[in-house]
């Protein structure tokens, strides 16, 4: 299943099949500072993760471990990335989308979390606490709680969304290659509002789950996936294969593609999640003093994403 997932995430298209012209030379020291400014809150997330398979009338089961990149977003240790690098759900949505039996299932369950941040190779433990199956977004918040702030991407200092502006995604490098950071540039090439507001991108990119930041150094959005409302459609008469999402040929009629989400709209997934933080924090005070959570309470843990 985790290869299945890789592999979705690699091939996965950019909103738009363009070609960007590279940074001039007089945006270089802006650039250079936008990375040295962000690279700090772009983290490496190692999961344990056990997923079971159900396709016709047979199951599978595996563990597996994997590594992504997540951005800080709190100075309190809540880190945002891409839902897919931890649950199946977009890649069911999609194998359905393209005309996969109702019978197909696929559950993926972080069993063990742990995050990296910039110059440290100690692995502090995490714990989910929200997800955001509609932006395909995930929050993991470092447990415990550091007493020390670590830098974190601010999105209520967002930027104007425009056609043609130019953007940079700031990301990580595997273990492997040190992780170190580096920069994915693009435009901006337009815009969608079905199902959802989104700006299409003129590069391709790669960075999904990561913030995406004007030149003047302020968060623009998210890249992440969209998936067509209308992809069964385009799976049933275009003959789409699942493992053959993201061929350039065909890219402009992709049921899925890569796009950035405005800040606005992330904030509000923050916010729940950091609410998701709050929450938890008061029933675990309340159970080690041995205090029984309200009705309120009660309800609002019954209602939670």
């Amino acid at each position: 299943m985790w290869r299945l997932m890789v592999l979705f995430l690699l091939l996965l298209p950019a909103g738009f099949a363009g070609a960007e012209s590279p940074p001039s030379d007089l945006e270089a020291p802006a650039l250079a500072q936008l990375l040295e400014r962000n690279a700090p809150a772009v983290v490496t997330v190692r999961a344990r993760l056990r997923s079971l398979v159900r396709f016709g009338g047979d199951q599978q089961e595996n563990e597996q471990a994997v590594e992504a990149r997540g951005v800080m977003v709190s100075p309190r240790g809540l880190v945002l990335l891409s839902n897919s690098y931890l649950s199946a759900t977009r890649l069911v949505e999609l194998y359905r989308s393209m005309g996969a039996p109702e019978d197909f299932t696929a559950q993926t369950i972080p069993a063990e979390l742990r995050v990296v941040v910039a110059g440290s190779d100690r692995e502090l433990p995490a714990v989910l606490v929200a997800s955001d199956a509609d932006l395909d977004l995930a929050f993991v918040q470092l447990d415990p709680v550091p007493e020390e702030p670590f830098s974190a991407v601010d999105f209520t200092s967002a930027g104007p969304l425009t056609v043609g502006r130019p953007i940079a995604v700031v990301s990580r490098l595997g273990s492997s290659f040190d992780a170190a950071p580096y920069l994915e540039t693009a435009r901006l090439a337009g815009r969608i509002t079905r199902p959802r507001e989104a700006w299409l991108l003129d590069g391709p990119l790669t960075a999904v789950g990561l913030p995406a930041f004007g030149f003047d150094g302020r968060p623009l959005g998210i890249l992440t996936t969209v998936l067509s409302p209308s992809g069964s459609t385009l799976g049933q008469k275009e003959g789409y294969e699942p493992l053959a999402i993201g061929l350039p040929q065909r890219r402009e009629n992709q049921p899925i593609g890569l796009f950035l989400v405005p800040a606005a709209r992330v904030r509000v997934a923050i916010d729940a999640a950091l609410a998701r933080v709050a929450e938890r924090a008061r029933t675990t005070d309340a159970a080690t003093n041995g205090e029984m959570p309200s009705e309120a309470d009660r309800n609002r843990d019954a209602g939670g994403s």
